[in-house]
């Protein structure tokens, strides 16, 4: 499933026919979730998908597309994040080093989680927490969830496929999905991995949702692999199926972010070790994006599209 992308090869067809190269590339990321539908849907005691991956691998848009075609199907679908289950920033537990540990299950508030489960799939209207990116807080019985006949649960988030989490959902009847972006990007001798794609999409989210200086997504960054290594990637080999969320034409929406930054001296290239492949990339406007795209879990909307959406 992973390949090599060229950026000669993008760039050429962002010239020629940049709307093509979206809508194809569109186009493959979701065949990939109709494929999965069917799937899911053919094991008829499936009551819970769980969606696990990295840091901005495209766990919240895969579940959310995945959701939309479950119901087109006719099966209702509830989907619910990982991350809302976090303890509060201040009573995460401590490390060796003396820092909050936000990156592994010990970071989840399983107590909280279990009960919730437990509840909802005993038929029971259930409050379901929020975690408050910015404040650091988990806020308590922020939705109430009620479970209709022959739904389907989805449940995205880092370590959904953890044991210490798969103890405490409430069901055994789950199909378990890795999302990653798998592919590379190469420009000569220069490479710009799955890693790096998803540190550039993390830099650009975490200034814009998460009030984060790109110092501080670096300064945790390697914390962050050291835990993905220990807690996520190992699961992917005894997954149902896998999905590969690299976009071909991504790194010009991502380029177009981070230059708007650099003017807002909120980055430079010189933070980025994969700049000059960035630098080489053609811009693609992100006003040519469908509204369903996983871009919008990394850069902000244009604002008119934003005003449609809330209408």
């Amino acid at each position: 499933m992973a390949k090599i992308l060229s950026v000669k090869n993008i760039n050429e067809k962002i010239e020629s026919d940049v709307k093509k190269i979206i809508l194809d590339t569109e186009s493959r990321y979701r065949g990939q979730l109709f494929k999965l539908a069917e799937k899911i849907l053919s094991k008829k005691d499936t009551n819970m998908v769980l969606i696990a991956g990295p840091s901005c691998a495209g766990k919240t848009t895969s579940a959310e597309l995945l959701k939309e075609i479950l119901e087109k199907r006719g099966r209702p679908v509830i989907t619910i994040g990982m991350d809302d289950f976090f303890f509060d920033r201040d009573k995460s537990p401590i490390l060796e080093n003396g820092l909050r540990d936000l990156d592994s299950p010990n970071a989840v508030n399983v107590k909280q989680m279990k009960e919730c489960f437990e509840s909802l799939f005993s038929g029971k209207k259930t409050g379901f927490p929020t975690f408050d990116f910015i404040t650091g807080k988990n806020i308590a019985d922020f939705k109430t969830i009620q479970l209709k006949y022959n739904a389907i649960v989805i449940f995205e988030g880092l370590h959904v496929l953890n044991p210490l989490i798969l103890e405490n959902i409430g069901t055994q009847n789950y199909f378990e999905i890795y999302v990653n972006a798998l592919s590379h990007f190469k420009l000569g001798k220069e490479k710009m991995n799955t890693v790096d794609i998803r540190l550039f999409r993390r830099m650009i989210r975490d200034v814009s949702r998460r009030k984060h200086s790109v110092n501080t997504t670096l300064k945790n960054w390697d914390a962050v692999c050291e835990a993905e290594n220990k807690y996520i990637s190992k699961f992917k080999k005894t997954v149902n199926a896998v999905v590969d969320t690299t976009h071909d034409y991504e790194l010009g929406i991502l380029k177009v972010a981070f230059q708007e930054m650099i003017a807002k001296k909120q980055a430079t290239y010189s933070q980025i070790s994969f700049a000059n492949l960035i630098k080489e990339i053609k811009p693609v406007d992100k006003s040519l994006l469908p509204h369903t795209t996983l871009m919008w879990e990394f850069v902000d909307q244009p604002e008119d599209e934003e005003e449609n959406c809330n209408k």
